[in-house]
């Protein structure tokens, strides 16, 4: 059996009807549905990457190594999405997360000394499920509406609160 090293793999987590290149592979949606920290429902699908770096460990310490990839993967998925809160994993967060699944898959495919090295992990999907996704979105627009008034609010007030100090000054030098 000849390994090639220098090829890259690709495994896909919580995609529907992926081709894997001999079959197509059918999941169920709810594999792809993520619960956040505070109680939110995500669809998540994720690319993970991999080469093999040690062809020996490849061939002889794991088998089905897709799938051990897929269920680390998923695992460390959950756990991550877990911890975070919605608006988290659908903006500051997604970069830390892809370095934190791709760095703990590596650490335990090494711990089994698997042979793998891992890429990358990119998320391909982070969305809300469809049957809520006009309402989630309504409630994400209303928060960037929110935010936007504060930030106006607070510019106004930055604008005019040296104009009011000096006119107390000026106030102040007319009543002595």
């Amino acid at each position: 059996v000849r390994v090639k090293v220098n090829e890259v793999k690709r495994v896909y987590i919580g995609k529907i009807g992926e081709w894997d290149g001999d079959t197509i592979r059918i999941q169920l949606p709810e594999e792809k549905e993520y619960l956040t920290g505070d109680v939110n429902i995500l669809n998540i699908t994720m690319a993970i990457q991999y080469k093999v770096h040690d062809p020996v460990r490849y061939l002889f310490s794991v088998r089905y190594v897709d799938h051990l990839i897929e269920f680390i993967a998923e695992t460390e998925l959950h756990l991550l999405v877990g911890s975070m809160s919605v608006d988290e994993v659908l903006t500051s967060g997604k970069a830390v997360m892809q370095v934190k699944v791709r760095d703990r898959l590596q650490k335990q495919l090494d711990g089994i000394n698997s042979g793998i090295h891992v890429v990358s992990a990119q998320f391909r999907e982070v969305s809300p499920p469809f049957e809520v996704e006009d309402a989630f979105n309504d409630v994400w627009a209303g928060k960037q509406d929110r935010e936007k008034a504060v930030h106006e609010a607070r510019g106004y007030a930055n604008e005019q609160e040296p104009r009011a100090r000096g006119e107390a000054v000026q106030m102040a030098k007319k009543a002595d």
